[in-house]
C-alpha cells in the first residue's frame, strides 16, 4: 500500500459557515517500486464529515462508488476501458456490448434491450430495436435512417 495523499480545504464564509472538504487517495500495488502495477485505489471525498468512497479493482476493472447514505453503485469496463456494466443503486443494471469498431451495439436493461445498427459507409446511426414507447415513423422507432452522427470520425 503506498502512502495515502490527503488535502483539507476548508472555507469561510463571511458570515462564519465553514466548509471542509478532505479527499484523500490511496492505492496498492503489486510490486511497489513500478507505479504500473496498481491492484486497488481507493479515493474518500468527506465534505463536512459525510464521506463518498470509490474504488478501484484492478482484477475485475471495476468501480464501487458509496455515498454517505451507503448507497452503492458499480461500474465495469472492459479490456478497452468501455462500460460493460452499470449497476446503480434502486434500478437494474445495464449491460452494454459494442460492435468491432466500438460502437455500442445493444443495451440491456432486465427484459427490456436495444439494439443499434449503424450505416457501413457513414457509420451514422442507422437504426434502433426495442423502443417500444416511440410513435411510428419516428427517429427513435427504428423504422426508417436517422441523421444522428457517429461521436467519433471514421478512421
Amino acid at each position: 500500500m503506498t502512502k495515502p495523499r490527503t488535502t483539507e480545504t476548508r472555507v469561510t464564509l463571511p458570515s462564519g459557515l465553514t466548509s471542509t472538504t478532505t479527499h484523500a487517495q490511496t492505492a496498492t500495488l503489486s510490486n511497489p517500486s513500478d507505479p504500473l502495477t496498481l491492484v486497488t485505489m481507493t479515493d474518500t471525498t468527506s465534505v463536512n464529515g459525510r464521506s463518498f468512497t470509490s474504488t478501484w479493482n484492478a482484477a475485475t476493472r471495476t468501480w464501487t462508488h458509496v455515498t454517505p447514505a451507503g448507497r452503492s453503485a458499480t461500474v465495469s469496463l472492459d479490456e478497452k476501458g468501455r462500460v460493460v456494466h452499470a449497476a446503480p443503486p434502486g434500478i437494474l443494471p445495464t449491460q452494454l456490448t459494442y460492435d468491432p469498431q466500438g460502437r455500442i451495439a445493444a443495451l440491456a436493461q432486465g427484459t427490456r434491450q436495444q439494439t443499434f445498427g449503424y450505416d457501413a459507409q457513414t457509420g451514422y446511426l442507422l437504426s434502433v430495436t426495442g423502443l417500444a414507447s416511440c410513435p411510428p415513423n419516428s427517429p427513435s422507432s427504428g423504422t426508417g435512417p436517422t441523421s444522428v452522427p457517429r461521436i467519433a470520425a471514421p478512421f
